[in-house]
């Protein structure tokens, strides 16, 4: 098969090295805020993010996502 060509503008895949679970958190919430940003049609239950153990991430994602001043909201299953 032939490999797979992205553009240089596509953002759809990205690898990011963070020093922490809190840290990891933090980076996935402002991107996703610039994605939403970069294209309106984009909306927060057009996303999903998942980790081999979520609960791992729970302490940090309810500090990020839940804190009073967040606009973006999350659900751990």
């Amino acid at each position: 098969s032939d490999p797979l060509t992205l553009g240089g503008d596509d953002r759809s895949i990205q690898i990011h090295c963070a020093p922490s679970k809190m840290r990891e958190v933090e980076i996935i919430y402002h991107t996703l805020l610039a994605i939403m940003e970069k294209d309106p049609r984009i909306s927060p239950s057009d996303i999903l993010v998942m980790a081999p153990n979520i609960m791992d991430y729970e302490a940090s994602i309810r500090a990020v996502f839940y804190d009073q001043n967040s606009i973006l909201d999350a659900q751990i299953m």
